[in-house]
């Protein structure tokens, strides 16, 4: 399952995936997101992926390349952007390491933009400054964050 949600100002996204993760799921919903206009649509945009409820074990080094060419070839690609991944336990941060590498040999994302995580607190935070988003703004990312994980994110300053 996936489900996503965005803060107009300053521009944060959220993505929050869960259960049984398909690819071409991801892929369309990207698209939908995109293809909605608005803000929103901006994939340039800082995000947050939750993927602290999915198992990346099913999958392979060689899903992850095809999944990083298909996002290319679908015109989701964004090496400019910001992008945090919070993962559970190791496989998953490991898959999603080998994954920013696919995704900056494909041209989706470079690396230097890629954060991958165990903790949501460190990806919040990186979020905020890799992004640039000014003091007056950083509440309102808090808010936004605390609402989508239901608990409290503390971010340094």
């Amino acid at each position: 399952m996936i489900s996503h949600d965005f803060l107009e100002v300053p521009g944060i996204r959220y993505w929050h995936l869960s259960g049984d993760v398909d690819l071409d799921e991801t892929i369309a919903a990207f698209l939908a997101v995109r293809d909605g206009g608005g803000s929103a649509s901006d994939m340039n945009r800082p995000v947050l992926f939750d993927m602290r409820d999915v198992d990346m074990a099913p999958f392979t080094g060689a899903d992850m390349r095809r999944y990083a060419e298909r996002l290319k070839a679908r015109g989701l690609d964004v090496p400019g952007g910001v992008a945090a991944y919070v993962v559970s336990n190791d496989t998953n941060f490991g898959m999603m390491r080998m994954s920013a590498t696919y995704f900056e040999l494909s041209g989706v994302r470079k690396q230097e933009n890629t954060l991958v995580t165990l903790d949501i607190h460190e990806a919040a935070d990186w979020i905020i400054h890799r992004a640039g988003i000014s003091p007056s703004d950083q509440a309102a990312v808090r808010q936004f964050l605390d609402r989508q994980h239901g608990g409290q994110v503390r971010i340094s300053t």
